[in-house]
């Protein structure tokens, strides 16, 4: 009887040395499996943060070089319209003003003009030619055109 308890001891000594090894295995790999699970849900959450960060950088660049492009074509718009709306206007209106004055002159000439205010306004800086010159051999007003002043 004292084998046997002694056998029932031994044995009763391995079964919970087994269980205390098969808990701590258990717990080893359970720590393990969540190392390694919060890891990977670490690098997964980096890789999506970096995939939308990368993705909301390309839509903010893209709206930005969208809306630079809008402003220069339309501020390009904008000079091109006012120049053709003060340049065109005061040019007509001066031809205009020529042909009225030639009609009521006695002589049938055109009234000469103040070649000051002429020559700041030769589109090339020169003073060969002004602006109503170029717009009067444009229009078809003036016959011969290989005058100058």
């Amino acid at each position: 009887s004292n084998a046997v308890k002694s056998s029932v001891h031994t044995v009763s000594l391995q079964v919970q040395s087994a269980s205390t090894k098969a808990t701590v295995g258990v717990k080893d790999f359970s720590y393990q499996a969540v190392a390694t699970t919060s890891e990977k849900i670490k690098q997964s959450s980096k890789a999506a943060a970096s995939e939308a960060s990368e993705r909301l950088l390309g839509n903010v660049q893209e709206h930005a070089r969208k809306a630079a492009r809008w402003f220069w074509w339309w501020s390009l718009a904008a000079i091109g319209v006012y120049a053709i709306a003060t340049t065109g206007t005061r040019e007509i209106m001066r031809q205009v003003s020529d042909v009225l004055k030639g009609q009521s002159n006695s002589q049938g000439k055109l009234i000469e003009k103040n070649k000051d205010v002429e020559s700041s306004n030769s589109p090339s800086g020169e003073e060969d030619r002004s602006w109503s010159t170029w717009i009067s051999c444009i229009s078809g007003l003036k016959k011969d055109c290989t005058e100058t002043r």
